[in-house]
């Protein structure tokens, strides 16, 4: 069997997670771009994850503790800081989230760019079934072992 080794331990960067609609179905989304003569066929809504052994997750949880801390600051005093508003609290996690995020497939930006989007759409308590599928699949671990199946 033989001994192990680091590498064989070590995560991989992203995972990618197919969303599913608020009734739990698959969401799939057909490309505006067909060639001509071409049919049209469905494509699955794929959220690319930054995992949490990755660099850019690991920026993204120190973005968001530099803006609580920052947020504390504002209209505390030193010895005492402020409560955060269940507000701040939503909209730095929808930062988070949107930061987590290294791609989607499927949405419509409408104009925005992609940060932005997400940012809007984590912050919409109506879309909150696709915030939990992203939070949830960031913080598992295993969806970001080397050869881990696509959820």
């Amino acid at each position: 069997m033989g001994l192990i080794k680091r590498s064989s331990l070590q995560t991989v960067q992203t995972g990618t997670l197919h969303l599913k609609d608020v009734r739990g179905l698959p969401m799939m989304f057909t490309p505006d771009a067909v060639e001509a003569g071409e049919e049209a066929n469905s494509q699955p809504v794929i959220v690319t994850i930054y995992g949490p052994g990755s660099e850019q997750y690991r920026k993204a949880q120190l973005a968001a503790k530099q803006r609580i801390l920052e947020l504390l600051r504002k209209g505390g005093d030193e010895a005492r800081p402020r409560n955060l508003s269940d507000e701040e609290r939503h909209a730095d996690g929808a930062e988070l989230l949107a930061d987590l995020v290294a791609d989607i497939t499927g949405f419509d930006f409408e104009g925005q760019t992609q940060r932005e989007f997400l940012r809007g759409l984590f912050a919409d308590p109506s879309c909150g079934y696709i915030t939990d599928q992203v939070n949830s699949f960031a913080g598992d671990w295993a969806n970001f072992c080397k050869g881990a199946a696509n959820a």
